[in-house]
């Protein structure tokens, strides 16, 4: 009973849970036979109220197991539902031996993205059609984001911020957030460009385009960084979110600033640059210190 027990408990899945046990019987009834059957042994084994226990623990093991099983699933689609794709929430429920959901220090690649002139756009449009035109964005952004197997740490304003290497991590995953951000600006330029821009109902007999021409074109700056970061459920006891914070975090958003200040498109410091297999055109800005620290980075651009 204790073996059975045992060998459900150290599976990582129901199906090996099930195997174990069922081969822990299956051993015993041919041991018993055995015993039996030998020549020079001829011992009588009572298998009747053995197996009767064996099955019954087995049945009542192998119910928690999956009892468990099943809530830790929940647990991760209620986490990360909404912040991966969903090939990313299938590996994760698929194999939820495999994540630790518990605080830890991650090496994480973390990308800002923000609606850099989202101001000028709320002046100029209606309410309605200000939150028509962000969600439009996010949406494509996600897109990209998931495309490339980032995870959405949070939506906060007119900027979401991303990671890569958690709750899965890869050795390309500053390549995919590079890669993921210079698609997100192609995919801003195709807004930008296309005849009906971000399609709105008209406004004031005038569509918004023809009312004031260039007016609404989005500009979005990217900033990159790769590095140590705690990773957890982060928040009060009522209400907590799965985030990442740090020091890599902080730089991401010194860096942001940058862009915004120097008017760059895409911002990787120098840590994501080295954790690159294949080299990326990018060039060297120079060196910033993070607020209120004594840490300094080294910043390229990425050219498109």
């Amino acid at each position: 009973c204790l073996a059975i027990i045992f060998a459900i408990i150290i599976a990582t899945n129901l199906p090996l849970a099930f195997i174990n046990g069922s081969l822990i019987i299956f051993t015993y009834v041919l041991f018993s036979i055995f015993t039996f059957a030998h020549p020079k042994l001829r011992i009588m084994l009572d298998m009747a109220l053995p197996l009767y226990w064996i099955g019954a623990i087995f049945i009542i093991a192998f119910a928690l197991k999956a009892h468990y099983e099943l809530k830790r699933k929940q647990k991760i689609e209620r986490i990360f539902g909404n912040l991966v794709s969903e090939q990313v929430l299938k590996q994760l429920v698929d194999k939820p031996h495999r994540l630790n959901l518990k605080s830890t220090i991650q090496k994480v690649t973390v990308m800002s993205c923000n609606i850099y002139n989202n101001i000028q756009i709320s002046k100029e449009l209606p309410p309605e059609k200000y939150v028509e035109l962000i969600n439009k964005i996010f949406n494509s952004i996600e897109e990209i984001i998931f495309k490339y197997n980032g995870t959405i740490n949070r939506f906060v304003g007119n900027s979401v911020l991303v990671y890569w290497g958690y709750p899965i991590h890869s050795r390309k995953d500053s390549e995919k957030a590079i890669r993921a951000a210079i698609e997100i600006q192609q995919k801003i330029d195709e807004l930008n460009s296309s005849v009906n821009n971000i399609s709105f109902e008209e406004y004031d007999e005038q569509t918004f385009e023809e009312k004031n021409p260039g007016k609404y074109s989005i500009d979005v700056k990217i900033a990159i960084n790769t590095g140590n970061a705690l990773v957890g459920q982060i928040g009060s006891s009522n209400l907590s979110d799965f985030t990442v914070m740090g020091e890599t975090v902080d730089v991401v958003e010194r860096v942001e600033d940058i862009c915004s200040e120097f008017d760059k498109n895409i911002i990787v410091t120098e840590s994501t640059l080295n954790n690159l297999d294949e080299k990326i055109p990018a060039e060297y800005l120079g060196i910033v210190r993070v607020k209120n620290s004594s840490t300094k980075v080294k910043i390229f651009e990425i050219k498109l």
